[in-house]
């Protein structure tokens, strides 16, 4: 996955990094890392945001900011 597929896909779900963080287990500053290309996304990362968009999305609403 690239930076600009996690982003997109977040924005798809109007979720903010810090939400996508949480439903991933992972810190906000890695989200920031890897939608910035400083940092490669690891596949179980990748995939687990892919599913989010596929139509398993956790629970609660996040917003985008």
């Amino acid at each position: 996955m690239k930076s600009t597929d996690m982003k997109n896909i977040r924005h798809q779900l109007n979720w903010s990094q810090e939400f996508l963080a949480r439903q991933l287990g992972i810190s906000l500053r890695s989200i920031s890392r890897y939608e910035a290309g400083h940092t490669p996304i690891p596949s179980p990362v990748g995939i687990a945001v892919r599913s989010f968009l596929n139509g398993n999305r956790g629970q609660g609403y996040g917003g985008r900011k």
